[in-house]
C-alpha cells in the first residue's frame, strides 16, 4: 500500500485520488453520503477507457436505479465535456483524475464520446438485480425466469426484519449489554415509534456513515444529536419534550363538555397539567399519575368511561369525536412507548 493511504495520516487530495482511479488498481472505498463516491466511481470508468478498455467490456453495479442513472449520466456528460474542452480545461480534467497530461492522452480523451456513443452496447452500468434480471432472461429454460420477469423490491420487508431482530437482540442481552436497548429507548421516548422507525431505516440506509461516526471519538453523542441536556433523564425528558400537555389540556376541554363523571375526570386531568415535572422523583411521580389516568393496569389503553363519547358531548357544536379519539390516541400511545 501506498504510505500516503495508511489510515490515520494526511494524504495529498490529488495523489490519493490519483491512485483511487488508476485501473490497474483495486480499490475499495468506504464513504458517507455525499462525500464524492459517484465521482470517483465515474472517473475510474474514464480512466478504463482511456487506458484503452472497450465499452462493452465494462461492467458498473451499484445498489439502485437512481445511482445507476446518475452515473450513466455523468459519465457521459464527461465524455461530451471532454471532447469540447480548450485544451487547458482538458488537462485539468485529466489532472484531477490522475491521468497523464499528454498530447497522445487529450487525443484519445476527446475521441472517447464517439467510441462509447457507437458502440454496440456501450458501458453498462446497473443495479445488482437489474443485471442479474438480464442474465437469467438470457437463459430462460435453465433459470426458470422468462423475459416478463421481473424482481419484486422488498427493501422495506428487509429492513423491518432488521429492526425487528434487533429488537429482540437488545431485549435478550438487556442484563450484559444494555447499551443498545436504552438507545432504542431513548429514540422511542422522544420521537415515538414511527419516528423511532423512521431513525433506524436512516441509519441501515447510511450503514458506512453510522458506523464511521461510532468509530469516531469527537463524534457528537445521542444525547447532544437529540437536543437533550445532561439533567434530561427519563421520564423528566419525555414529559418535557413531549407535546403531552397541550393534548392533555385538550382533552379535558373535550371532557368538560360531558356528564358530570367527565367533567371530575376534566378537573383531575387538568390538576395533573399544572403538576410540577421538574426533579427524577416529580418528574417520575406525573408520569405514573398519568399512565393510571390514561392506561389500565396492563399497560393497554383504556377505552371505556370516561373516554367514551357521550350524547351531552355529542350534542356541543364546539365538540369533535374524531378529533377527541385521535387526541386521546397519540397520549396513549405516547405514554404506552415511554413506559
Amino acid at each position: 500500500m501506498n504510505p500516503a493511504l495508511k489510515p490515520g495520516e494526511p494524504s495529498d487530495r490529488l495523489a490519493w485520488t490519483a491512485l483511487a482511479c488508476d485501473p490497474a488498481r483495486s480499490i475499495v472505498v468506504e464513504a458517507c453520503a455525499g462525500s464524492g463516491k459517484t465521482w470517483l466511481l465515474t472517473a475510474r470508468l474514464f480512466r478504463l477507457l482511456l487506458a484503452g478498455a472497450k465499452p462493452e467490456h465494462i461492467l458498473a453495479i451499484t445498489f439502485t436505479r437512481k445511482a445507476a442513472e446518475e452515473m450513466q449520466s455523468r459519465l457521459h456528460e464527461l465524455l461530451r465535456e471532454c471532447a469540447l474542452a480548450d485544451p487547458s480545461q482538458l488537462a485539468q480534467w485529466l489532472a484531477e483524475r490522475g491521468a497523464p497530461v499528454d498530447e497522445a492522452t487529450m487525443a484519445r480523451a476527446r475521441a472517447l464520446a464517439g467510441e462509447v456513443l457507437t458502440s454496440p452496447r456501450g458501458v453498462t452500468i446497473n443495479t445488482f438485480h437489474g443485471w442479474f434480471t438480464s442474465l437469467c432472461q438470457l437463459a430462460p429454460l435453465s433459470s426458470g425466469f422468462s423475459r416478463q420477469s421481473e424482481p419484486t423490491e422488498q427493501t422495506d420487508f428487509w429492513m423491518d426484519q432488521a429492526i425487528a431482530a434487533l429488537t429482540r437482540q437488545a431485549l435478550a442481552q438487556a442484563q450484559t449489554e444494555p447499551q443498545c436497548l436504552a438507545a432504542l429507548n431513548t429514540l422511542a421516548n422522544h420521537l415515538g415509534r414511527e419516528g423511532q422507525h423512521k431513525v433506524l431505516k436512516e441509519a441501515l440506509g447510511n450503514r458506512v456513515a453510522c458506523m464511521l461516526v461510532h468509530n469516531n471519538p469527537r463524534a457528537p453523542g445521542l444525547a447532544e444529536v437529540f437536543d437533550l441536556l445532561p439533567h434530561q433523564q427519563w421520564p423528566q425528558a419525555h414529559l418535557q419534550l413531549s407535546p403531552w400537555k397541550a393534548l392533555c389540556l385538550q382533552l379535558a376541554r373535550d371532557l368538560a363538555l360531558g356528564t358530570p363523571a367527565q367533567q371530575a375526570a376534566a378537573a383531575t386531568l387538568e390538576g395533573l397539567c399544572s403538576a410540577s415535572c421538574e426533579g427524577m422523583e416529580s418528574a417520575l411521580g406525573l408520569f405514573e399519575s398519568l399512565c393510571r389516568f390514561f392506561l389500565k393496569a396492563d399497560g393497554l389503553p383504556r377505552t371505556g368511561p370516561p373516554f367514551r363519547a357521550t350524547k351531552g358531548q355529542l350534542a356541543q357544536a364546539d365538540f369533535d369525536e374524531m378529533a377527541f379519539q385521535a387526541t386521546l390516541a397519540a397520549v396513549q400511545d405516547g405514554l404506552s412507548h415511554a413506559q
